[in-house]
């Protein structure tokens, strides 16, 4: 069965489970870098409401052997999670007071995403754009974000400016930026039970490195827009530092100490084709921070 037939036979079997009750959309939606998904959109009644249930990893599923009517049957089952516990009420889209103090920021490569940008109020930066996004705390659905696009801004009211504002304050107190040395980070992850990491780490000859994200990991590059941490950490090192984008999430901070700037763009390239997903690249440039200067 080929992707298009699998959407069609979701799509059957939403509708002859549900009948006039809803009204089922298959859609394929832009996300960042290009990459395309491909949603299943359920209204019910006058709502305007659509969360989109994304099809592409329930063919993986099928493909590896699930039965589609397993799948159907998970679909409606998170449908029914949704609808009775949405993330967002109405007001999202009408009243902006009941909404700004979510809003945050994050950011995305701008040439990646020049057609989605033309959908959504953002601001340049370098080589990169800032975008903004709600993000939404539910007990049933956990956490997520909405991005904000341009019918949102002019609904509201509002300038990008109050956007960014708003974002700035918001994503600082709602996602604290942590900045985490590499060693520490990598027992973390691999629980303190890897010899190998502490004897690499014990190497003298070992650049010092540091991990640069948030306290969720989600979207924490951003955090480079915080220049005090940025700016203490100079300090620590005595020297500028290298900011190479390891994903949307993090970035890592390498003090400058003669390294070859090639080598960390080969690092970077490496990076991106083999361990991060199209979708979560911010960049495959690397950047600066002057301390004397104090901006990147």
């Amino acid at each position: 069965m080929t992707f298009k037939q699998f959407c069609q036979k979701i799509y059957q079997g939403i509708t002859e489970f549900y009948g006039d009750e809803v009204t089922v959309e298959i859609k394929v939606v832009a996300k960042n870098n290009g990459v395309k998904l491909t949603g299943l959109l359920i209204t019910e009644g006058e709502k305007k409401v659509a969360p989109s249930i994304y099809l592409d990893s329930y063919f993986q599923d099928y493909q590896s052997g699930r039965e589609i009517a397993n799948i159907i049957l998970d679909i409606i089952n998170l449908y029914e999670k949704i609808r009775k516990n949405p993330p967002i009420e109405i007001q999202f889209f009408s009243e902006y007071e009941k909404v700004k103090k979510r809003i945050c920021f994050k950011l995305i490569h701008f040439q990646k995403n020049e057609t989605l940008l033309k959908e959504i109020p953002h601001v340049r930066y370098l080589n990169l754009a800032v975008v903004f996004y709600y993000a939404y705390e539910n007990p049933y659905l956990g956490s997520g974000s909405i991005l904000i696009r341009n019918v949102h801004k002019e609904g509201w009211g509002v300038t990008t400016e109050d956007l960014y504002l708003e974002a700035k304050e918001n994503t600082g107190r709602l996602f604290p930026p942590e900045l985490i040395g590499m060693e520490e980070l990598m027992l973390e992850m691999l629980d303190g039970e890897c010899e190998e990491i502490e004897k690499m780490f014990d190497d003298k000859k070992t650049l010092p490195m540091y991990v640069l994200t948030n306290r969720c990991r989600q979207f924490g590059a951003i955090s480079i827009f915080y220049p005090k941490i940025l700016n203490e950490l100079s300090k620590k090192t005595d020297s500028n530092l290298y900011i190479l984008p390891s994903s949307v999430h993090e970035v890592i901070l390498l003090p400058d100490v003669g390294e070859e700037v090639e080598k960390l763009r080969e690092m970077v390239r490496d990076v991106n084709e083999t361990q991060v997903a199209e979708e979560e690249i911010l960049s495959y440039s690397i950047y600066y921070y002057d301390q004397k200067e104090g901006q990147i």
